[in-house]
């Protein structure tokens, strides 16, 4: 993965559901914050789910969690990739 070599920092949730859709997969929201150099920003994580109700519980199982490491680009400090929530791993 392109992002091994990113610094790590800790970022805090903000907030995680999982609606349900008007068309398509059901679509589980992260959204962190987390500082880098003095400045403030949010992410956001997204993972789809056949079913509605495996959505829900992926959020309630991260709603118990307050805070987690994020990988930061170095040359775009907004962009970050979450790696040590349990379920909460990205592919970018």
């Amino acid at each position: 993965m392109r992002s091994e070599s990113w610094p790590v920092v800790r970022a805090t949730l903000l907030n995680a559901d999982c609606v349900a859709p008007a068309f398509g997969c059901a679509v589980a929201k992260v959204r962190y914050e987390y500082s880098f150099e003095g400045q403030r920003y949010e992410g956001a994580y997204e993972k789809p789910f056949l079913l509605l109700t495996s959505g829900k519980m992926f959020a309630e199982d991260i709603l118990r969690t307050s805070d987690f490491a994020v990988r930061i680009r170095p040359d775009a400090s907004s962009t970050s990739v979450p790696i040590s929530v349990s379920g909460l791993r990205s592919s970018f």
